[in-house]
């Protein structure tokens, strides 16, 4: 079958008369795990991040016990294995997105791939499909630790970079990751 990835329109439009096994929709749109480490364990990323002008976003590790966190990884078991993963499963309330994976890739930044889980599937067919958003591939973001870094680092934000696809003036000055982000989002629990 075809490589490319399906628009949104054209996953609702194709979801009846093309419906997909739950392996050809994970091996058509899912990213490959990164293979490096982050400097936390992935449960020090995991939860609920506000920006005034978004919707909060929830972050969960594979291990998160929240209840919020529970319904995010179930929605994502019906694409993948969850429990043998390393990624950061994401949960948004947004028009553009309704999910997305977060994989490490230096440091304390990750890729964000984002997309949009219909998990009672489409029209007729009550199969759930992920349709990646693949209009912005290059969207990164930074999380931002408390000055005890060497003693007990926690996580207190997240910056988003790449929405506007290209530096900005912000990043071509400098400064830290709150003042160059093009949105950053506070870790509120």
């Amino acid at each position: 079958h075809s490589s490319r990835l399906l628009s949104k329109a054209e996953a609702k439009s194709s979801a009846a008369s093309h419906p997909q096994s739950k392996s050809d929709v994970f091996q058509y749109i899912r990213p490959e795990d990164s293979q490096s480490l982050p400097p936390l364990d992935l449960e020090a990323y995991a939860g609920t991040y506000f920006n005034a002008g978004y919707p909060n976003v929830t972050l969960c590790a594979p291990t998160s016990s929240s209840a919020e966190c529970a319904t995010i990884l179930d929605q994502f078991a019906l694409f993948e294995d969850v429990n043998h993963s390393r990624t950061i499963y994401m949960g948004i309330d947004s028009v553009w997105i309704s999910h997305g994976r977060l994989y490490h890739l230096e440091d304390n930044k990750f890729r964000l791939s984002g997309s949009y889980l219909f998990l009672q599937g489409y029209g007729k067919d009550g199969s759930p499909f992920e349709v990646n958003e693949a209009e912005n591939p290059g969207l990164t973001v930074e999380f931002v630790l408390n000055d005890a870094v060497h003693e007990d680092p926690k996580v207190m934000g997240v910056g988003l970079y790449g929405l506007v696809g290209e530096i900005t003036m912000q990043q071509r000055e400098g400064g830290t990751v709150e003042e160059t982000a093009e949105v950053y989002f506070v870790k509120v629990r």
